[in-house]
């Protein structure tokens, strides 16, 4: 089969209008969209310390390594801001979009091609990822890039595109860890591919002798990571109770569609078995050469074979069944092998019934420009609140004697706001919601039904039931300890230095106390990793405040913030804090002060 290149026409104009509306449509989210949970924690943990190598320092899931990598390359060129760190991804989109235009053009009938394209480039969900800090973007373009490569391989075996498949092969893994089973299944096809060709012994050697090479160095390690990610438990993202259906196929629907519609899914079966009989019919008449010799057949294996890998690894090691963006995937290859299978029915029995069979896809345009906006991404749509809630309660914080407590669903968006405030917004707490502790709440009615007694409702979202609240009337500090002239009297390079050397021998009783710290720290570590520990003696009750969560560069930084603890057992205790050097570089506090309140109406 042969492929000939497009002149210059109508149908490139259009596709070439439809990607400037999609890229500034896409321009506009990486800029306003709010920068979501998993790309802070992508941020504070591996880009903003520069460890973005597999085993440099917290080792997770989360950390997607070519992602991390860009993104500090970008941040560290443009400064911080989430349109900066979102950059690679932004950037991969036309990658994306170009090798959906060149895929589609395989396809001979202009309903399927166009239907096929419009599904690929216009699934608004999936078009999401291209504007957030995550690897799912990047590997998006490099997966569609390396199936086009390998299509033009099998049709014309010239080695540049072999090189070039091999090439975003490596990629597409490291930005997405979820691709390993795409490149094994891309070196079997090639294996055996290179079997059946039609040259000397000595070319077939030379050419699997290449593959072995280049694969060891694209799974090589690859395999590794993922395995020990496993034996630690970092690959979470799933669950077994369920089954494929309930875990993966059902939760791929919900984030692309934002519904679990068994309709939809029995459409899907119902593409799923016209590409199994399709693929069946083509190895029934031509056997496994010709079989492997067309590229159509690509996608049906990459698709076949992917489901297939993802019951062996639940089966024999134990790995959960994916769920949601860890299977975005399986989609494109979906549709396409949907769009060849109708267009290979419609070429052999002349019956456009089979190329309207694929007609729903329509749709999905439709669904796209129903779901425009630049407020949220639909993947965690459930974990943001708008922005105004922290400018509200910044700006009336004054209604505190000191900053007031913040009783918060998540507070990662919260934190991420403060880094970029230098660190002045006021003190949030976590770690009790939803109590009615808190001055403000943020978060959901259904979480605490006593709220509706104690707070006043100030703002509500209605797109996924944020409430902004303010306690009617804020619960009374009773100052019960203050310890001034905190100093380490110079630079130290200790790990524990401790705030409240414990010099008061009595103990208090209470349910909640508050500790409130102002200080000067320095340091010439940037990102430096120090945590100001609140506690209890002889418990094991205890809270964080995380410094490198606060500024990045402490040249004289102060810090007005605090934490709040939850005494759990009615027993005398006395409150201590101490400061943890992490990585025992140099620091100073300057000075400061630490002032403990208990948090009561008496």
């Amino acid at each position: 089969m042969k492929f000939t290149r497009l002149s210059f026409n109508r149908e490139i104009f259009l596709a070439g209008s439809l990607f400037l509306i999609l890229w500034a449509y896409l321009l506009l989210r990486i800029i306003h969209v709010p920068f979501l949970d998993d790309e802070i924690n992508t941020w504070f943990i591996y880009i903003m310390h520069g460890r973005v190598m597999p085993l440099e320092g917290y080792v997770d899931a989360n950390n997607h390594i070519l992602n991390s990598f860009l993104a500090r390359i970008f941040y560290q060129i443009f400064g911080l801001s989430p349109a900066v760190l979102r950059l690679p991804n932004f950037l991969f989109f036309p990658v994306y979009f170009y090798y959906s235009y060149k895929i589609s053009q395989l396809i001979n009938y202009r309903f399927v091609r166009f239907t096929v394209f419009l599904a690929l480039v216009m699934t608004h969900h999936l078009f999401d990822f291209f504007g957030l800090c995550r690897g799912y973007g990047i590997s998006m373009g490099f997966l569609m890039a390396a199936c086009f490569h390998l299509v033009q391989y099998i049709t014309d075996h010239k080695f540049k595109h072999l090189v070039i498949a091999l090439f975003c092969s490596f990629f597409m893994v490291w930005a997405n860890l979820s691709l390993l089973g795409t490149a094994y299944i891309f070196l079997i096809l090639l294996t055996l591919n290179v079997i059946f060709q039609k040259t000397t012994k000595k070319q077939k050697t030379w050419l699997l002798l290449f593959l072995i090479i280049c694969f060891a160095l694209i799974l090589g390690y690859a395999t590794w990571y993922s395995l020990y990610l496993q034996k630690i438990g970092k690959l979470y993202l799933g669950k077994n109770e369920g089954g494929f259906v309930g875990v993966t196929a059902l939760s791929l629907i919900n984030i692309l569609f934002r519904t679990k519609s068994m309709m939809l899914f029995l459409f899907a079966a119902f593409l799923m078995i016209i590409i199994a009989i399709g693929s069946l019919l083509n190895f029934r008449d031509k056997g496994l050469r010709g079989y492997l010799n067309n590229p159509n057949q690509l996608f049906s294996c990459l698709l076949f074979g992917n489901i297939l890998l993802i019951f062996l690894i639940h089966w024999l090691l134990g790995v959960v069944y994916p769920q949601e963006r860890a299977t975005l995937y399986l989609y494109p290859m979906l549709i396409i092998a949907a769009g060849f299978s109708a267009d290979h029915f419609r070429r052999i029995y002349g019956k456009r019934l089979f190329a309207y069979s694929i007609a729903p896809f329509l749709l999905i345009p439709i669904h796209f420009i129903a779901s425009v906006n630049i407020d949220y991404a639909s993947a965690y749509r459930w974990e943001s609140y708008p922005d105004r809630y922290i400018r509200y309660i910044e700006k009336n914080s004054s209604l505190s004697d000191i900053y007031p407590v913040v009783g918060i669903f998540d507070e990662d968006h919260w934190i991420y706001d403060n880094f970029r405030s230098s660190g002045i917004i006021p003190f949030v707490t976590e770690n009790t919601y939803p109590d009615t502790v808190a001055d403000f709440q943020i978060g959901k009615f259904q979480d605490n039904p006593y709220w509706s007694n104690l707070y006043d409702s100030l703002d509500h979202d209605s797109r996924n039931g944020f409430v902004l609240l303010q306690r009617k009337f804020f619960l009374k500090r009773t100052q019960v300890l203050k310890y001034k002239n905190i100093t380490t009297k110079g630079i130290t390079n200790a790990e524990y230095f401790g705030f409240a050397p414990g010099e008061r021998s009595d103990s208090l009783t209470g349910t909640y106390f508050l500790y409130y710290f102002d200080l000067i720290v320095s340091s010439p570590q940037p990102a430096f990793e120090g945590f100001i520990i609140a506690t209890l003696r002889n418990s094991k009750i205890y809270e964080k405040l995380s410094l490198d969560r606060i500024a990045e560069q402490w040249d004289k930084r102060r810090i007005r913030s605090g934490i709040l603890i939850r005494e759990t057992e009615d027993i005398q205790k006395l409150p201590f804090a101490y400061f943890w050097n992490k990585e025992k570089v140099p620091f100073s506090i300057e000075e400061g002060s630490l002032t403990i309140y208990k948090i009561g109406n008496n």
